[in-house]
């Protein structure tokens, strides 16, 4: 959450046509049973409410017909049709946070093997490393291109890393006033020869949409 009814997301989880097939038509959508849910995430237990959204805008950059060449632009907003309660708006980060700790939480994937999900929410610690570190520990997959640093976070981490379903979820500095860093983009992917999500005790490699570089785009149509 950015604003009291705003939720910034990646553009991606708004595209209908994930699959690629051609028999699909290439048009912006967002599911009609889309829904938000607030509440206590750390506690399986918890009351949970269901917000109802009313509207979505992504980044004019993205374009559904070739997202795999413009993933620079991977980022949207779901307008909600009211504030959920209890819950605080997160500031969006304004520099670079390099020498700290970054935090990820989501839930997603905890396991790619058997596609295992958590029953709550989840955190993993991981570092931010640069375009030639990344590309050199094996950022190059699925033909998808390079890293571009201006407005994506490469995210490394021993063992572990954001995972499939994780899309869209924050990444934020270990910091007392911490800030909205980065969108989940590609969690998940891999150096050739090892499993997904840093699953078999290799290195997991995640990439992120910095929001710093979307600030004012992010504050227009918040």
């Amino acid at each position: 959450m950015i604003t009291d009814r705003t939720v910034l997301t990646a553009a991606h989880c708004l595209d209908l046509d994930v699959t690629r097939d051609p028999k699909y038509t290439k048009r912006p959508y967002i599911d009609p049973y889309l829904k938000v849910e607030a509440g206590d995430f750390t506690d399986i237990y918890s009351s949970k409410k269901t917000i109802e959204v009313i509207g979505h805008k992504v980044h004019p950059g993205y374009d559904f017909h070739t997202d795999r060449v413009r993933l620079d632009y991977d980022i949207g907003l779901i307008y909600l049709k009211k504030r959920p309660l209890n819950r605080s708006p997160i500031r969006l980060c304004t520099s670079k946070y390099a020498q700290y700790d970054i935090n990820v939480i989501g839930m997603g994937m905890i396991d790619p093997i058997s596609e295992a999900m958590p029953d709550v929410l989840q955190q993993v610690r991981l570092r931010e490393h640069n375009t030639v570190d990344c590309a050199a520990k094996g950022h190059n997959y699925s033909g998808h291109p390079a890293l571009k640093e201006k407005t994506q976070i490469c995210l490394i981490g021993d063992s572990k890393d954001s995972c499939f379903k994780d899309s869209g979820g924050p990444a934020f500095p270990e910091i007392t006033n911490t800030c909205l860093y980065g969108i989940v983009s590609r969690g998940g992917t891999r150096p050739q020869g090892t499993k997904d999500c840093g699953w078999d005790g290799s290195i997991g490699i995640g990439i992120y949409m910095r929001v710093s570089a979307f600030k004012n785009w992010i504050e227009e149509n918040a």
